[in-house]
């Protein structure tokens, strides 16, 4: 299809499909520490702070004069003088590394699915999880938003499913009180890394026309839609689970049998491809625009994406090492350059007002979630304790 235009709700899909990924069964086990009160205020703020920072650079987005992608708002807003040339260089190398390791990671996880359901060789479920994968972003932004629409509405069907039976047949007393701080602050932190959709955003703003109330709706609803499968996993298997284990399904279908093992797995195959469909055509997006590239942008995606599928076949790497090495790697970019690049982005839109660049009209201040740019020093900072108290976070739940 040529047409990029999204609805709201296939924009939101996709910023949904994007955060839903491997972290979903692992949140239960933190859940079980920090008790349920704990649980349910964690997930929210991490809602609150992921939808604020999401929609920081959405406006970034919007008020950028050239390009469209994450790269292009660090060459606009951050990478200056003499050195911008190679620091773009140097960064486009970085994310690329980065977003190889996020991608090897849903490869290595849907694979191990598959071998888990079809007994395929770990090899084999590799290569059937990658042409899952690339079959529907090589295709374009549209095919992208119908496909996450639907597989995000069968998620949540196969969820309520879970739901229903896990109430219906379950009856473990949940936690109340936490452990302690430091159990509360895990499950943050790994909460954070579940929600994060930050390479679908430029995805929703160029396909929602850059109109910012839709882009911002489309934004707080994916996110919520994350939090809404968060908390229904979370509450169903440890109300159902005679023993929580790491991985949720494993406790969850010894409880209760083979089918919710099943759905349960493909609950989660369906988690790795969304992620896989949205930050893949984001990788290839930032590709085209790095080297020009207008045309056979399908061929693009293949080269770009086919790294990640010899990283996970032939590294030896396993799903959690690629993770923690992809979620450190996000962790520096939004707290060491987004939020600068966001601060000085403030600067230049105080100065010359909105209605600059491509960002004019419709889609850069009329419909603004701030409307205006002060009182940016707090919210930088504001944002920064948080994503800090994410990096602590993460460590705790690995160790």
């Amino acid at each position: 299809m040529k047409d990029k235009r999204l609805t709201c709700f296939e924009a939101a899909c996709i910023v949904a499909g994007n955060g839903i990924g491997g972290g979903l069964m692992a949140l239960p086990f933190l859940a079980n520490r920090a008790g349920w009160p704990g649980t349910l205020a964690v997930l929210i703020c991490a809602w609150a702070v992921t939808v604020v920072l999401h929609l920081m650079v959405s406006d970034m987005l919007l008020a950028a004069k050239n390009g469209s992608g994450i790269l292009s708002l660090f060459n606009e807003f951050l990478f200056k003088g003499r050195l911008k040339s190679a620091l773009t260089a140097a960064f486009f190398i970085l994310l690329s590394a980065t977003l190889f390791f996020n991608l090897s990671a849903y490869i290595s996880g849907g694979a191990d699915i598959i071998t888990g359901l079809f007994g395929f060789s770990p090899a084999a479920s590799k290569l059937i999880t990658y042409a899952l994968a690339a079959a529907v972003p090589v295709f374009g932004l549209k095919i992208l938003g119908i496909s996450e629409k639907a597989t995000v509405i069968m998620m949540f069907a196969a969820a309520a499913g879970l739901a229903a039976v896990s109430f219906a047949r379950g009856g473990n007393a949940l936690t109340v009180m936490p452990e302690g701080a430091g159990s509360l602050l895990a499950l943050y932190g790994l909460a954070m890394f579940s929600f994060s959709a930050l390479f679908s955003v430029p995805q929703a703003v160029d396909g929602l026309g850059r109109d910012a109330a839709a882009v911002g709706k489309a934004v707080a609803l994916g996110v919520g839609m994350n939090l809404a499968m968060s908390l229904i996993i979370c509450f169903a298997s440890l109300y159902a689970s005679r023993e929580v284990t790491e991985v949720a399904i494993v406790g969850w279908s010894a409880a209760l049998g083979l089918p919710v093992k099943i759905a349960g797995s493909l609950l989660i195959l369906f988690a790795m491809l969304t992620s896989f469909w949205a930050i893949s055509l984001a990788l290839s997006d930032m590709a085209c625009e790095q080297f020009k590239i207008g045309k056979m942008k399908w061929l693009a995606f293949l080269c770009s994406t086919a790294p990640c599928l010899l990283l996970s076949l032939f590294s030896g790497a396993t799903f959690t090492s690629f993770v923690g090495v992809a979620g450190g790697a996000v962790a520096v970019i939004i707290a060491l350059l987004l939020l600068p690049a966001y601060w000085n982005a403030c600067g230049r839109s105080r100065g010359h007002g909105h209605g600059h660049g491509r960002g004019s009209g419709r889609g850069s201040g009329r419909g603004s979630w701030r409307g205006s740019w002060r009182g940016r020093a707090p919210l930088v900072i504001a944002i920064g304790f948080f994503y800090m108290l994410m990096a602590a976070g993460a460590v705790l739940a690995a160790f």
